[in-house]
């Protein structure tokens, strides 16, 4: 929304009423996707750290060492893979900041 220049941060949007969030999210709906209007919608704030990416972080690290252990190279990258992709749609939907997302990953280690 901040790139559609609706509001200047994405804090400053949970700052405003319920009310103006609602128009704020009306006026944008044509620009983005709905499973990020969907999000928008229910979410009241940011959190840290992300617990989907610690989750994605923890199966990649257990299941990768394993996998790599037993020479399945290429089943182990392909679970890291989606663990990557776990991180990257926690940015992508504006749920976490970036900080939340690098924090998540290095907690398993």
């Amino acid at each position: 929304m901040a790139e559609l220049d609706k509001v200047p941060s994405s804090d400053a949007f949970y700052a405003v009423e319920p009310l103006q969030r609602e128009e704020i999210l009306t006026e944008v709906k044509d620009d983005v996707s709905a499973w990020r209007l969907i999000h928008w919608e229910g979410e009241t704030n940011y959190s840290f750290p992300s617990g989907h990416t610690i989750f994605a972080a923890a199966v990649a690290i257990f299941w990768g060492a394993i996998l790599m252990a037993e020479g399945y190279g290429l089943l182990a990258s392909l679970v890291v893979g989606w663990a990557s992709v776990v991180a990257a749609s926690r940015l992508w939907l504006g749920m976490h900041w970036a900080v939340d997302v690098f924090a998540s990953i290095a907690s398993p280690l």
